[in-house]
């Protein structure tokens, strides 16, 4: 079976709050991925982190590789040109501290690809698939992005989170399926920036 949690440079990038420099003990700055790159898993899938969480910062990092069409970050759920899924502060754990999770000065120019029929599972973002708690700023993504449930050109879906100074100008599309009667169907939400946005 595929893996969860795959990353071009790293699975996962644990925050948990307690560094003294920044608030941030888990940090990626100055990293980039450039040249060939397929990145493929189920769940949780990014060019170059795979989960970011508990107040992870990402900063001055990109992903970005040539044309070919073999150059993708491809899978089922949880999918990003960048990371695949930020998520889970502190909040959720009483014994982290409460530090939002960042991604600053960052960029992904890669295509990202849904591999799955299954719309219930699938959050697709050129920049990051699906984001929760912190901010996105100063960051864009360039890369086209297609999948069959929520699809979004910087953000498959965001949620507790502000995006700020940021943009995507890849192409965003929803692919058709049959469904198991032999229906076609079509995902669920698409967005040029963000699919699906929920403050609350």
């Amino acid at each position: 079976s595929q893996s969860r949690y795959v990353g071009g440079l790293v699975g996962i990038n644990e925050g948990y709050g307690t560094a003294a420099d920044d608030g941030f003990a888990g940090k990626i700055i100055n990293a980039h991925i450039t040249g060939e790159l397929q990145v493929t898993g189920s769940l949780f899938v990014g060019g170059l982190v795979g989960q970011s969480k508990y107040g992870g910062l990402i900063k001055n990092s990109s992903v970005s590789v040539n044309t070919a069409s073999t150059n993708l970050v491809s899978g089922s759920g949880k999918v990003g040109g960048l990371v695949g899924f930020v998520g889970a502060t502190g909040a959720y754990d009483p014994d982290m501290a409460k530090v939002d999770n960042v991604i600053d000065a960052s960029f992904a120019n890669v295509t990202v690809k849904g591999t799955t029929e299954d719309p219930e599972h699938e959050d697709m973002g050129g920049l990051v698939g699906w984001f929760i708690d912190g901010i996105i700023k100063n960051s864009y993504a360039t890369g086209n992005v297609s999948g069959f449930g929520v699809v979004g050109g910087l953000v498959g879906s965001s949620s507790h989170a502000d995006i700020e100074d940021s943009y995507a100008t890849g192409n965003v599309e929803l692919i058709h399926y049959l469904d198991e009667y032999g229906s076609v169907q079509i995902g669920s939400t698409v967005g040029g920036l963000v699919g699906t946005f929920d403050d609350g």
